[in-house]
């Protein structure tokens, strides 16, 4: 019996490309080939280079009521686990 897919979803609140956003890429590539994986990301030169489902959130500041409420939101309804991959602004 085949296990059914999951539902990854990877944070991003990065401005720009970098090496935590290589390893989303390639994580969220590799597990999406035998599962659903999506991104939610804030800026545009980042979400435009992933192929998996995306969803634009601000990611203003970690109290970013609007971002919260859309996230769980996105969560209830289609993700099983997310993976956040903190930068220096969100460990402060």
């Amino acid at each position: 019996m085949q296990a059914k897919p999951m539902n990854f979803l990877f944070l991003n609140s990065a401005r720009k490309w970098g090496g935590n956003e290589k390893w989303v890429y390639l994580a969220s590539d590799a597990l999406n080939k035998e599962n659903n994986t999506y991104l939610a990301y804030s800026h545009t030169k980042v979400g435009e280079r992933f192929s998996v489902p995306k969803i634009h959130l601000p990611f203003r500041h970690e109290a970013d009521l609007q971002t919260i409420a859309k996230l769980v939101s996105f969560v209830r309804k289609k993700i099983s686990m997310f993976l956040f991959l903190p930068n220096a602004k969100t460990m402060l």
